[in-house]
């Protein structure tokens, strides 16, 4: 299954790719994707509440709350989580994923993606 780094072009991410997951059920994550960096927040999950077949589905995915940084060049398996508080660029990229999701009154605009990227993206269950 192709992975959202091989799907984004590298170029593409020199300006940040911000995206939202909601699977499994009670589990929230946002993301950003700037350069090789991705930075993964966590804000809420019950695992309590995942029966073992969706814990087995979703094996492998970050579902403890908190902050992952990885770097998708050295870790493309997204295994070693490099987030530190004292980190400028992790900060800078936290701060960032926060603008745009809180940016309510700045004025959006539509984004155009080409066919076979939407289809992709569906397919990973990044996009209804």
């Amino acid at each position: 299954m192709p992975e959202l780094p091989d799907i984004v072009d590298a170029a593409a991410r020199a300006r940040p790719v911000v995206f939202e997951r909601d699977r499994p059920p009670l589990w929230n994550q946002r993301s950003i994707l700037q350069g090789h960096y991705k930075l993964t927040v966590v804000a809420y999950s019950d695992t309590l509440q995942l029966d073992d077949e969706t814990k087995t589905k979703y094996r492998g995915v970050n579902i403890v709350p908190g902050i992952y940084l990885y770097d998708l060049a050295a870790d493309p398996g997204e295994r070693t989580n490099l987030y530190s508080d004292n980190d400028e660029h992790a900060r800078a990229l936290f701060v960032n994923l926060v603008e745009q999701f809180t940016g309510e009154n700045r004025p959006r605009r539509p984004v155009k993606i080409e066919e076979s990227l939407s289809k992709k993206l569906r397919s990973l269950g990044y996009i209804h």
